[in-house]
């Protein structure tokens, strides 16, 4: 279900759409995902024009390549403050509708925009995830600012001055500088603030205990305090497209001792049979971390 069909007006939500499908699911004894669609390229037209952007301060649209089925949409970045209050207040008004509704199997929340790098375009450049860096080097790093200048050879003179790093990428290898390992840490947390903060910690508050699944997007820092989170509350990251790298594998892995799930999506399964592919969903269903997910096999709003 679409956010602007949803709340087409800030505070006002409509539910029809969602209950005549959540009838057509009872009436076939069917169990579903629903999906808010949040931050997918189609939000509220009335929604602060508060954009991710790119390395070279070009905001995110749906005319880009990678989102060519959006076009002419606007990608909010998650550390926007009026989208973080409008989203939250969206899946408060959506869990308490559903929370006691037997129909609902669990929900879907996407969480790719935060961190999604393709075509030569690195994010979240924009003035609030540049803020929110600077927090986190702060608050989660526990770096003072003389420790950030010396980790990064800069002199800043306040938080307030701290840029976001730009990567350095020899042909040939991968920036490994401390600068970017933070940046890329970042990322992680950017995804568990739009993952938790604004999504399953509201529904967890309702007392609504089902599972959220989400696109997993895993950039770097502490993994196993990543899928500890995913595990303790309920969250289920999904993965893989096509043949899914072997690096995916440490994921599975943490899945399986944190208790939690590891969803592969089965549309690659479908469209890129491989014996690969067989052995990749026959671990995963072996270890117990297996879930039918992702872009395939959900009924989606």
């Amino acid at each position: 279900m679409s956010w602007p069909d949803f709340e087409p007006l800030p505070g006002l939500y409509c539910f029809d759409l969602l209950e005549q499908r959540l009838a057509l699911a009872r009436a076939k004894g069917l169990r579903v995902e629903v999906d808010l669609a949040t931050n997918r390229g189609v939000n509220p037209p009335w929604l602060p024009y508060e954009l991710m952007r790119g390395q070279y301060g070009i905001e995110r649209h749906g005319t880009l390549q990678k989102w060519r089925y959006h076009a002419g949409a606007r990608i909010n970045s998650v550390w926007a403050p009026a989208y973080g209050r409008a989203m939250k207040a969206a899946y408060q008004a959506f869990g308490r509708r559903l929370v006691a509704n037997p129909e609902v199997a669990g929900y879907h929340t996407w969480t790719c925009e935060a961190v999604w790098d393709a075509y030569g375009i690195i994010s979240d450049y924009s003035p609030w995830a540049r803020r929110a860096f600077a927090g986190f080097l702060h608050d989660r790093r526990g770096l003072s600012l003389e420790q950030v200048n010396s980790r990064y050879g800069t002199a800043w003179k306040s938080w307030d001055e701290v840029q976001l790093p730009q990567a350095g990428l020899p042909q040939d290898g991968h920036d490994l500088s401390p600068a970017w390992q933070d940046f890329s840490a970042f990322k992680q947390q950017s995804v568990r603030h739009g993952l938790f903060d604004l999504c399953v910690n509201v529904l967890r508050q309702l007392g609504d205990p089902r599972p959220v699944f989400f696109y997993h997007e895993n950039f770097g820092g502490n993994v196993d305090e990543y899928w500890s989170d995913c595990a303790r509350l309920g969250a289920v990251p999904m993965g893989g497209v096509g043949n899914a790298p072997t690096g995916e594998y440490m994921h599975h892995v943490r899945a399986a001792i944190y208790g939690g799930v590891y969803s592969h999506e089965p549309h690659s399964a479908y469209f890129h049979p491989s014996g690969r592919n067989a052995l990749h969903i026959a671990g995963d269903v072996f270890s117990g971390t297996f879930a039918a997910g992702g872009h395939g096999g959900m009924m989606f709003f």
